[in-house]
This record gives structure tokens, sequence and C-alpha cells, in this order.
């Protein structure tokens, strides 16, 4: 149990440390390409930040635990619009969602949030719901890309000559690929040793991924959206936590449900995440709406929401056994 413990704690560790290097790594990358602010924080930040989930969601499948995979997801989205949002929200005092594109982009959060609870209420998580997840998330990468001409801000642009430019960025092509690697083999260890973990202490797979990995695969998105606040930049920490809830529920959990579909036969576990799911996605579209900003007040209240989440969900568990 001991040495399950170790791996799971380790392959967090290494599975965050190596989702900040992918951060990293593409900022630098859209430096070097000159891509613009607004693509690299509404498209290319969100997807980086969630590899993860990504790559935990494709293992956990792979692995025929599609429930950790889930639970997961689940866990990583509540962080998302309460945790990440409240801290934000605190540091500050007020996050302005009145861009138009903030204003689609909280919808689309929304809707991604709720989509797949809707999907899984019949009891079965089919493939045909991971494709409508994947079209789901196509149709939003369309509007996206079609919102970001109105944008020609160039992110953080460097001026190193021509062949320094070119050294840098196979230097930083092949970091990418180094920490996709870590990515990989960090999920391998997380999935591996959270079913041992199940299997010996009777633990629920949902539990360890709602509360376990769900912390550990949103660390990316808390580094950047800190790093974020720190320089300035407010709307790419926006852009990134909204992307990144869409990257989890349209592109993460349509890939689970395409590669392992599953039937929920204990519905009661589930049950504790998908209604913090709403909760987390209801209050946040209430104080995104009022007056387009969400106060450090507001802030405190989705932090609020977080923690009573994780005192329910380990009651829950408490109550099982």
């Amino acid at each position: 149990m001991i040495e399950f413990v170790s791996i799971f704690i380790l392959s967090c560790i290494v599975l965050a440390k190596s989702g900040q290097i992918v951060v990293k790594s593409l900022s630098n990358l859209a430096k070097i390409l000159k891509w613009r602010e607004f693509v690299v924080a509404t498209i290319l930040m969100a997807l980086a930040s969630s590899s993860p989930e990504i790559f935990v969601g494709i293992t956990a499948s792979l692995s025929d635990s599609p429930q950790l995979a889930v639970g997961n997801i689940l866990g990583s989205n509540i962080i998302l619009l309460t945790l990440v949002l409240g801290v934000g929200a605190i540091f500050t005092k007020k996050l302005e969602l009145g861009e138009k594109t903030f204003k689609r982009g909280k919808f689309f959060a929304c809707v991604f949030t709720i989509l797949p609870l809707l999907l899984i209420f019949d009891g079965f998580f089919s493939r045909s719901d991971g494709v409508i997840l994947i079209i789901g998330f196509l149709f939003y990468l369309k509007e996206v890309l079609r919102e970001q001409r109105r944008f020609s801000k160039i992110f953080n642009k460097i001026a190193e000559s021509p062949f320094e430019k070119f050294k840098l960025f196979f230097k930083e092509l092949a970091i990418f690929v180094f920490s996709v690697c870590l990515l990989i083999l960090s999920a391998e260890g997380i999935v591996f040793s959270s079913e041992k973990i199940a299997l010996t202490s009777g633990l629920s797979l949902i539990i360890i991924g709602v509360l376990g990995i769900a912390l550990g695969t949103s660390l990316p998105e808390i580094a950047f959206g800190i790093r974020a606040i720190k320089t300035g930049r407010k709307e790419m920490m926006l852009g990134g936590t909204l992307g990144s809830v869409i990257v989890n529920s349209g592109l993460a959990l349509g890939i689970v449900g395409i590669i392992s579909p599953f039937r929920i036969f204990h519905f009661s576990l589930y049950f504790n995440a998908i209604l913090f799911s709403f909760l987390a996605s209801l209050f946040f579209l209430i104080f995104a709406s009022t007056k387009n900003q969400i106060t450090r007040r507001e802030g405190f209240f989705l932090l609020f929401i977080y923690l009573i989440f994780v005192i329910f969900e380990v009651l829950l568990e408490i109550a099982r056994f």
C-alpha cells in the first residue's frame, strides 16, 4: 500500500511539473513564431495546461479504468471554476469579462461543464456521447479561430536574429517533446498506482480521480493563472482557464468515451461531483454575468464552494465504509 501511495504522489508531482514545462515551452514557441496573444491564451495554453487530464484520460481508458478519467475531469472542472477563478479574483480584486470573447467563453465553459453530465444521466457513457463532445469541441475551436482575427497583439515578440530564433525554436521543441514523454510516463504511474490503491484500500476510483488526481492535474492551470496575474495579463488567465474547462470536457472526455465507453452501475458515486459541477457552473455564470466581472468577495465564495465540495466528498466516502 505504502509503495503505491509513493508512486502515486511521485507521479502526480512529475505530471504537474511536466505540465508546467509544456506550458512554458509553448509560451516560448509562441514568442518565436509571433503568434497572436489571444490564440496563445485561449487555445494553446488551454490545450497545454489540460495535457495532464488528456494523457491521464487516454491512459485510464486504455487500462480499462475510464471512471478514473471521468472523476479526474469532473474534479478538474470544479477546481477551475472555483479554486482557480476564485484565487484569480482575490488577487486581482476583480476579474473583468467585458470583452465579447470572454462573454462567449463563459457561455461555452458552462455548456461544456453541463453537457457531459446530461450525457451520462442515462447511466451509459457511449462512443456516440464521446463523438458529440468532440464535435462540440471542434465547433468551439472554429468559433475561437474566427474570433481571433479581431486581435492583432503579438505574444511577447522576441528580437533575436533569425539564426538565434532557429536555434531557440528547436531547443524549445525538444523540451516540449521531452515534457510530453514525461506526461505519458507519469500518467501511466498515476493510473497504475490508483488502481492498486483502490484495490487494497477499498476507496472508489471516482474519489481518487475527483480529489487526488484532479488537484495534481490542475496544477499547470493554477501555475499559469498565477504567472499571468503577476505579469498583469488577466485576459490570458481567463482565456486559459475557460479554455481548459472546454478542453477537459470536450476533447479529453470525448476521447475517453470513444476509447472506452462504460456503464455507470453506482450513480451515487458520481452524485456529489455532478451536483457541485452544476453549482460551480451556476455560480460562475451568475457572478460573471453581474456587471461582467467576478469580484473579490465572489472569489472567496467560489473558494468556499470548493471547500464544501471536498468536505462532502470525504464524508460520502467515509459513509460507504
